[in-house]
C-alpha cells in the first residue's frame, strides 16, 4: 500500500468503532479479520455527509499492464470530491494470481 501512500493506519476490527480517524486527508487502512487484509484508501470530509465508494473492478493479471494486489482503481481522484471517499482493494485478489475480478 506503501505505493500510494505512506500515512496507513492498521487496526484489528474490533478497534475501528473507538478509533479517531483523520478528517480531510487521504489515508490508508489495513484490517485483518480471519486471517484476510483488507486494505483501503479514505479521505474523510468534515464538511459533507455523502460517501462515494470505488471498488477495484477487473484487473490484468499477465503482462506488461499487470496489477499486483493492493489494486485503487481511480484513486487519484480522491482530490476532485469534497466528498468523503472509500476505496477498496478486493481481498479475493491476493487470494488467487489468476482472478481478475472476485
Amino acid at each position: 500500500m506503501k505505493k500510494f501512500i505512506e500515512n496507513i493506519i492498521s487496526l484489528d476490527i474490533n478497534d475501528i468503532k473507538s478509533f479517531d480517524f483523520y478528517f480531510d486527508e487521504l489515508f490508508g487502512l489495513e484490517i485483518i479479520k480471519y486471517e484476510i487484509k483488507y486494505e483501503f484508501l479514505i479521505k474523510l470530509s468534515r464538511n459533507n455527509d455523502n460517501l462515494i465508494c470505488f471498488g477495484s473492478g477487473a484487473v490484468e493479471r499477465k503482462g506488461s499492464k499487470a496489477l499486483a494486489p493492493p489494486i485503487f482503481n481511480r484513486w487519484s481522484w480522491h482530490e476532485y470530491f469534497n466528498d468523503s471517499i472509500l476505496f477498496y482493494s478486493d481481498p479475493t485478489l491476493t487470494m488467487n494470481n489468476d482472478l481478475k475480478l472476485g
